[in-house]
């Protein structure tokens, strides 16, 4: 998603799986093709994604994981999760006023809720990947 992953997160399945608590699990070891799992982000704004396992591929070539595809830009982070979200759009789609401005200042003249960065949206993946990759032993 972008956001800077200041936040608890966990995956949901029923088992309880979670971001900090279960950094052993692999998606491999817990899932079959057909499984759904919700990606929590943030448990204050309470973002969930749906997550569904589509193809098992053992020593997939190329760069993994990649973003093949996307739409619209990241939400803010902190910024009240989908209800929050949603309020802002309606905030700047509105008249200048105050609010607007403030909004405007917060997220930045350039934040275009319709623009989805293909490369961007990979090199924030990768970052994460590298970030929470296990360490190799020397």
């Amino acid at each position: 998603m972008g956001w800077d992953l200041a936040h608890l997160f966990a995956f949901e399945d029923g088992r309880g799986y979670g971001g900090q608590f279960d950094t052993a699990a692999r998606l491999c070891d817990v899932c079959q093709v057909g499984d759904a799992l919700t990606y929590v982000y943030d448990f204050g704004d309470d973002w969930r994604h749906l997550v569904t396992v589509e193809k098992v591929m053992t020593r997939p070539s190329g760069h993994y994981p990649r973003v093949v595809e996307g739409s619209r830009a990241c939400p803010p982070e902190d910024c009240g999760g989908p209800w929050g979200y949603a309020d802002m759009l309606r905030v700047l789609a509105g008249p200048r006023n105050a609010r607007r401005r403030e909004v405007v200042e917060w997220v930045g003249k350039s934040f275009d809720p319709k623009t989805f960065d293909l490369e961007e949206a990979q090199a924030s993946l990768t970052e994460y990947a590298e970030l929470v990759a296990p360490k190799k032993a020397d």
